[in-house]
Parts: structure tokens; C-alpha cells; sequence
């Protein structure tokens, strides 16, 4: 991106590098070694723990019965 939009000075280029990992497929899962929080302790709970973002500006206030 630094390259393709030209945020360098003086039409520099950054100079890259691809290695490919033998037997890596983007199919493949990854474990974590340890949990990155205690309430994402499970594989499903981490991938499903961005979704949440679509309900942080929901207020659950207007959603109560009076």
C-alpha cells in the first residue's frame, strides 16, 4: 500500500520480500497456544467474537417493556 499509494518521499520504494510457507493453505485453522482473554476460551467463542461489533451501538434500553 506505502508503494501503490505513494506515501514516500522522493517516489521511494519499499522493497518486499515473499516467502511461501510449505504446506500452508488459507483453508487451515490456527490454534492460539494460550487464550487471549478468559471469556475467549474456546476456538468458536474467538471467531465469532468480532461479530460482536455489529451490536455495541444497539441500546437494549429502548427494547424494555414497561
Amino acid at each position: 500500500m506505502v508503494n501503490g499509494e505513494g506515501w514516500m518521499e522522493d517516489n521511494l520504494k519499499c522493497k518486499i520480500s515473499i516467502v511461501k510457507n510449505a504446506n500452508y493453505s488459507h483453508d487451515l485453522l490456527y490454534k492460539l497456544p494460550v487464550n487471549p482473554s478468559p471469556n475467549l476460551n474456546t476456538p468458536e467463542s474467538i471467531l465469532l467474537y468480532p461479530s460482536t461489533c455489529f451490536f455495541e451501538g444497539v441500546s437494549l434500553e429502548s427494547w424494555k417493556r414497561y
